[in-house]
């Protein structure tokens, strides 16, 4: 009875393992292990929005993650295959709230008060053009620690109503 159940079992999760993994397009680079840590004033930032922007516009795929609450990500290409095509890459980040504390989404987009949206991490960090941090994968895993200064509170939108 031990050695069905076992052969059931086994067989249910080759099934199910093999359902979960999505077909990588044809033209789909090879990707390499890559996972970024974020802090500030050396503690783990955690739910910040990574974005790996490649400085030849050559890469047609999305690339990020979001920090953990050890402040690490795994990074993701075109969200979901694990790892980074090679390349030299901006880090862009992204982290943000509402005045009462809460994290921005379509919702906070659609209350009828007017929102004052703020951004956690400095503003240099929030465009390709101005970020500092940049990443090169060359054709192997790549671990990397950013460290992003003191923790801030920086106005960068108010939503009116009227924005609807």
């Amino acid at each position: 009875m031990m050695k069905q159940l076992f052969f059931f079992f086994m067989i249910g999760s080759i099934i199910v393992s093999g359902c979960r993994q999505e077909t990588q397009p044809a033209d789909f680079p090879k990707l390499y292990s890559c996972k970024i840590t974020i802090t500030q004033d050396n503690v783990p930032v955690e739910n910040v929005q990574i974005s790996l922007c490649d400085n030849q516009i050559s890469n047609k795929w999305s690339i990020g993650g979001t920090t953990n609450i050890s402040g690490t990500a795994v990074i993701q290409t075109h969200g979901q295959f694990s790892g980074v095509p090679s390349g030299k890459f901006k880090v862009v980040l992204s982290k943000t709230e509402s005045e009462d504390g809460t994290t921005v989404n379509e919702s906070t987009r659609r209350k009828p008060e007017t929102v004052r949206v703020y951004s956690l991490i400095d503003k240099k960090y929030l465009d390709e053009s101005t970020t500092p941090l940049e990443i090169n994968v060359e054709n192997k895993s790549v671990t990397k620690k950013f460290e992003v200064g003191t923790p801030n509170r920086i106005l960068i939108q108010t939503i009116t109503p009227n924005d609807i």
